[in-house]
Parts: C-alpha cells; structure tokens; sequence
C-alpha cells in the first residue's frame, strides 16, 4: 500500500458534464465500425492476426476492435509496453505524469499514464511505502474508504457484461492474489472503488481504493487488477445435397467412372462469452481442403462444394465407407483460433455390383397426425403414414440403381418416373393431393376402410441382367380433411 493522494484520481471535468461527454463518446463508438479482414487461407496462413508485438500492431489492433488510440484530451496515444507488461489499455507514458514518483530498486513508477479520460492509472506493481517496499499487511484487513461521486461515475462506464466481470474476476496485488482475493471478498463495492482502465476480452483491469493503514488513521491507497475474459460458441454442420440411394449410400453408377458428391457446409456463432464481442473478430468462416468462403456477422455462413469420389476409391470391394468433413472458424485479432468440425460419413457402393432396391418413404405438407403434442394426444393416434383429405403428400422414392422403366401406383392412378439418359437420377419425388372422399379413419380413430397402399415398379439393367423390383406400402390412412383442422383444434384446446 502507498501514501494516498486523495485528489490524484478526481475526473478533470465536472461529473455531470464528464457522464454527458461519455454518452456522446459512446455514440460515436458505436457508429465506428471496423474493416473486415480476409484470412488468406485457413489454418496457419498469413491471414490470422497475431497478437500485438509493437506500437504499431497494437494500435492497429485498437482501431480494428473500436477502441480509440488517443486519449480524450491531449491525445495521449496507447502505449504497448504498457500492456505488453501489464496487460492494460493506458494512454502514455509514465513521464506525461506530473510529479510521479519512480523507484530504482524495483524499476517501476507510481503511475503507468492515464486513462481515457486522462485520470492517472496507478501502479499496481510499484513498491508500498516500506522500508524495504514490501508490503506488510493483508488486503484481508483493509477498511476501504468511500470514495463517492468518481467511483460511482467509474462504473456507470463499464456494460453490465464488464460490471459483472470485474465483480466475479479474481484479483490480485502486486502480482499475488493472497490466497484467491475477489472483490465480495475484500468488502469492494462500486462506492470504494475507481475503475481506472475497464476490461475487454484481451485486456484486464485496474481498481483503485484507498484505506486507512492498520491500526492508524495514516491513509494508503492500493491498485487491483483482474483479468479479462472472452468466449465464442461456434458451431457447424454438413448436409449432404446429392441424393442418396437406398440406405443413404451414393451409387457410382454401374459404367461410370465417378460420381459427385454435393454437400453444404454451414457454420455460426451461438453466443459470445465473457467480454467477445462481434467487434474482437478479425475473420470467420467456412469450408475444408476443397474451398473456403469468409464469413460476417454472427452467421449462418455457408458454402455448397462437391467431391468427386472415383471408383478407385472403392479398390476391390463393392462398398467403402466414406467421411466428408469440413471447419467453421472464427479468428479474434489477437489469434485466437476457434474451430468447429462437422463430418458425415456415408457408403459408396459400387452400382455394377449392389443389388437393386427401392426405398419408399412419405411425408405430408402439414403432418399433423405426425406430430401431434401429447398434451392434447387423447383421441388421434401418433402416426407418420396418416393424412389429412386435400392435403399433398410427397412420396420419396430412391433407387440403388437407374432404372429402364420406373413407376409409382396410388389411389388407382399411375405416375410414371421418367429418367434422363444423358444424367439419369436415383431419386424421385412425386407430390400427390389426396382427395377428401378416401378416409380411411375418422376422428375417432374408428376403421371407415382398409388402408390405402402405395406402389413402386421399376425395371433396371445390372451387369447385363434385367431386373424387376416392387416395393410396397400398405399402410397410408386418411381422415377428414384440412378444413377440419380448425373445428378440432378449437375443440381440444
């Protein structure tokens, strides 16, 4: 602890009229907003900021996260050896502080320079005022004083994400934190502490407060500090585009060389933690060794590529699995990497060996009995296959090869599935509108008819040998129609 000075630390301005010129500040800021930067590649390229290792960088880093490079008043410019040593945003240099006080024994000075709005930051790592500099007391026993209108102007500064932090941060003095110091801790309240530099993700922060000395009324005043904090929730995900063959497997085409695989690779930020924000990044992103898109904002950001699997890839087997994966990243400018890997793995399966399936499945516009809420569940049951008259159904239907001739059977009508030679397909979706008079239950759940079946024949030509496959579904219900909906949801709310 040091002999305090109790008009060192008092705001140049009036309160009231530093609290309006702090609003104007921060409209400002808010307007400010920094240049995107463009990562070159993704990982361990160029394009990934580093932490700053000069005067330069660090005020470029500044500017890029919306945070002035100058003092208010005089313009003092950040300094980085101050925060290369001590981790804090101050504004000059030790000398630009009149009448501070320097110690050779321990080469540091009472005031590191100024804050903001140019009140002197002192040091917290400056010797107390013993014989030795070693300080011979406990923060444990300090009374802090209360300091009034400044301390309490201090923290009206900081966001509620900032006033939070410093109230939960462990705090440390001259370097030791006396067996895990907080700030409920040490009885600190925003009344008997003066926030000299506020936190941010990459920055700490310093309190000043003042006390009388143990056991007398001589009055010392001492600096904490804290760390800052910062978190980002990534995430990412991968869909595959191409359509997939009976099984979710991609069928290299009996004949063909290769086939493409499409898929859609996504990535967002969910939240930011601690003090991160949307301002710390310096890029983001999406993609894998195939291509890369940059990101903005907190996303989604996405980019759709294709791979081409050949049939080499298969070597002697007629199936191999394969796993297609891909990062979403986000880069803070001091480096921080954050990354989120999505992968799906699928079957390749060679088309002139597989043997020829058909998948069928359907779903409906509104899926209502799909998706009943069980809180009302008491007289519908749950059924996927079960349909509202006039609502349209659309049946999937997948192939494990191409097929000759191919065709879907339903309620007496034929749709046929016709294929283009030049590209033909494994996938076909065929939308069909129910009619209001095929009910086959009603809303008692009570049997009007027998279920309707669905049916798929198609003709396919595999290593020179015809083949004919029929896939069935027999149990599709109808009941009502869409016009219903209304008369039974009132009646069941």
């Amino acid at each position: 602890m040091r002999v305090g000075k109790p008009t060192a630390h008092l705001n140049r301005l009036d309160p009231l009229i530093s609290l309006l010129v702090l609003a104007i500040s921060i409209a400002v800021l808010v307007l400010s907003v920094p240049q995107p930067v463009h990562a070159l590649d993704f990982p361990g390229s160029t394009g990934i900021p580093k932490a700053p290792v000069s005067q330069l960088t660090y005020e470029t880093y500044l500017q890029a996260t919306g945070r002035p490079r100058a003092s208010r008043y005089h313009a003092y410019v950040a300094n980085y050896q101050t925060y290369a040593n001590k981790q804090l945003l101050v504004y000059g240099t030790p000398d630009q502080v009149p009448d501070n006080r320097y110690d050779s024994r321990y080469g540091e000075y009472a005031y590191l320079g100024f804050s903001y709005d140019e009140t002197p930051v002192t040091n917290t790592d400056f010797p107390d005022d013993s014989p030795t500099g070693a300080t011979y007391s406990s923060p444990w026993d300090w009374v802090e004083h209360d300091l009034g209108l400044e301390a309490e102007i201090s923290w009206a500064r900081l966001s509620e994400s900032q006033r939070s932090l410093v109230s939960q941060s462990p705090l440390s003095y001259r370097r030791d934190t006396y067996g895990g110091m907080d700030f409920a801790g040490l009885g600190l309240t925003t009344g008997n502490s003066i926030i000299l530099t506020p936190p941010a993700w990459h920055l700490g922060f310093a309190l000043y407060t003042r006390h009388d000395m143990p056991g007398t009324t001589q009055m010392r005043y001492a600096t904490f500090t804290g760390p800052g904090s910062g978190q980002i929730a990534l995430y990412s995900r991968l869909e595959i585009l191409s359509p997939l063959g009976a099984g979710d497997t991609l069928v290299i085409p009996a004949g063909a060389s290769s086939v493409d695989l499409r898929y859609r690779l996504s990535g967002w930020i969910g939240q930011f933690g601690g003090l991160a924000t949307l301002k710390d990044l310096a890029n983001c992103g999406v993609g894998n060794s195939l291509s890369w898109k940059s990101g903005s904002g907190l996303g989604p950001w996405s980019i759709d590529l294709v791979q081409s699997v050949s049939r080499t890839y298969l070597g002697t087997s007629a199936t191999k699995n394969l796993t297609v994966s891909g990062q979403a990243w986000a880069v803070s400018w001091m480096g921080d990497i954050f990354v989120s890997t999505a992968s799906q793995t699928i079957e390749v399966v060679d088309g002139a060996t597989a043997p020829f399936t058909i998948a069928l499945d359907t779903s409906g516009s509104l899926d209502y009995f799909a998706s009943r809420n069980n809180e009302f569940d008491y007289n519908e049951s749950r059924d996927r296959n079960r349909y509202l008259g006039l609502e349209k159904v659309t049946f999937e239907i997948d192939f494990s090869h191409p097929t000759e001739s191919a065709s879907l059977i339903f309620l007496g009508k034929t749709y046929t599935l016709n294929q283009n030679s030049a590209n033909p397909a494994t996938h076909f979706e065929v939308e069909v509108t129910i009619p209001s008079d095929r009910q086959t239950l009603n809303w008692q759940h009570q049997r009007l008819t027998k279920s309707h079946l669905a049916e798929v024949r198609a003709t396919a030509t595999i290593n020179g040998v015809s083949s004919y496959r029929v896939k069935k579904q027999s149990d599709i219900e109808v009941t009502g129609d869409i016009h219903d909906l209304s008369r039974v949801l009132a009646s069941l709310s």
